[in-house]
């Protein structure tokens, strides 16, 4: 008996329904957004365990490795343009080596990111912790989790790989080992089971690392055996082709500039709310955390958006590309929207629930949920060009539009209109913020329907 094994079939993103195809490559990653979620909350759980200084070292170590790995995420986002187009175009060999060249760019620019991330951190972090024993502890944590930037880069550059060619269930897999490594590894080092030394901060730095670490060297295996669906990889695909980094550098500037405007622009923002004292700062942090619910949700339709969105201009299926970017637009808008409105409506009961004990700031904390929350439905239009301009490659617009958003309006406005010559106070600072929002926004709504990024980026 003969068993005939079912063919795959490399043109399903292209030729099944647009919903169906949205749904089996963003439920995985927007699981994986809940498991990015528990990962950090585990961390959090066991160091709270162990000492308030651990904990605040961990917070103010992650917007100065926050800073400079984002740069480093947008130049490995030059895969999603990179596969998807070519994997769209047919051309799999070309896919598979781009994936091999990704890779490849990780490990060579990774090592000296992180000897770089060691020698900067001590300055960066001096801007944001002045306790000494926090600021000791910090340089330890970023000191050690510099050192996995290869890894993760690494691991990106695979989940980037697989995402383009709509095989996103596979990076969740990965992830639920790191998840569950994370949490067996994160007590041993803290507290020092089983004979080993007590770390603290420094041993949930380690903990990241070999968990992720393996779960990298995991999927980079799973990815030299398998390639992408079965279009193998050969040793030579992962020697430095100039022309491949040439490309991952032109498609990744941008993204990279993107990522950096806001890293910084958040840097500098979060000390013009700390002219209005430190209730405003609380407020924020209070406000704006139920909005990150919407953020884990929208990150799988976003995802699908890119590969769609890359695979269709590849395959040159202009109007599926344009179709698939109308209908992200509209149900991330509307999923937006149904999300904000209750948070809106109930926003003094939960910033009380975060804040039971201070008035001031959970009226704060309301008040910024009322003129923020409208504005996140804008915000989204915003990230809906971002996930056009992954897959189609044309990534300067992004790049314009996030300096706008935050370094010529957001601060620029909330100062004016917070602390500044207008003197709203704080309600002006949320004020200032939510226009940035909107008004990007909507310049972000007429290039996306203005389609001049309907071209190639592979020859």
């Amino acid at each position: 008996m003969v068993i005939k094994l079912k063919a795959v079939n490399e043109r399903w993103v292209l030729e099944e329904p647009l919903f169906k195809v949205m749904l089996k490559i963003g439920l995985p990653i927007a699981a994986v957004q809940v498991l990015n979620v528990v990962y950090n909350i585990v961390d959090l759980y066991w160091l709270g365990r162990y000492s308030t200084y651990a904990i605040a070292a961990i917070n103010s170590s992650w917007p100065t490795f926050f800073l400079i790995i984002s740069a480093f995420n947008g130049l490995l986002g030059a895969g999603n343009a990179l596969v998807s187009q070519a994997w769209g175009a047919g051309k799999y060999d070309y896919a598979v080596k781009s994936a091999c060249q990704l890779v490849s760019f990780a490990i060579i620019g990774g090592i000296p990111l992180a000897l770089f991330t060691v020698m900067v951190s001590p300055y960066l972090l001096s801007f944001i912790t002045v306790d000494p024993n926090v600021f000791n502890l910090a340089i330890q944590y970023i000191s050690i989790i510099a050192m996995g930037l290869p890894l993760f880069g690494v691991f990106g550059s695979i989940q980037s790989a697989y995402v383009s060619v709509g095989k996103s269930s596979i990076i969740l897999l990965f992830m639920v080992i790191s998840n569950a490594l994370n949490m067996v590894l994160d007590p041993l080092f803290i507290f020092g089971w089983f004979g080993l030394p007590e770390m603290g901060a420094a041993g949930a730095a380690l903990a990241t690392i070999l968990s992720e670490g393996i779960a990298s060297l995991m999927a980079l295996t799973y990815f030299f055996v398998r390639g992408l669906n079965d279009h193998k990889a050969s040793r030579a695909y992962f020697i430095p082709d100039l022309e491949i980094f040439k490309k991952i550098l032109r498609i990744g500037l941008p993204l990279s500039g993107s990522n950096f405007a806001d890293a910084s622009g958040f840097y500098v923002l979060a000390a013009i709310i700390g002219l209005m004292g430190t209730k405003a700062l609380s407020a924020w942090g209070i406000g704006d955390r139920p909005f990150s619910i919407i953020s884990i949700i929208d990150a799988g339709l976003l995802a699908a958006c890119t590969t769609i969105v890359g695979q269709s201009i590849g395959a040159r299926e202009f109007n599926r590309a344009k179709e698939t970017a109308k209908r992200v637009l509209l149900l991330i808008v509307s999923l937006t929207a149904l999300m904000v409105v209750p948070m809106v409506l109930l926003r003094l009961e939960i910033a009380s629930f975060f804040s039971p004990l201070d008035y001031e700031v959970a009226y704060y904390a309301s008040e910024f949920m009322l003129y923020m929350g409208p504005s996140l439905i804008t915000l989204a239009i915003l990230q809906v060009a971002g996930a056009v301009a992954n897959g189609s490659g044309h990534t300067k617009p992004l790049m314009m539009l996030s300096m706008l958003r935050l370094w010529v309006l957001r601060n620029i406005l909330a100062y004016l209109m917070g602390p500044g010559p207008i003197g709203l106070g704080v309600s002006g600072l949320w004020i200032g913020m939510s226009l940035s929002n909107v008004i990007t926004g909507l310049v972000a709504l007429t290039w996306i329907i203005s389609y001049k990024w309907l071209k190639p980026v592979i020859d």
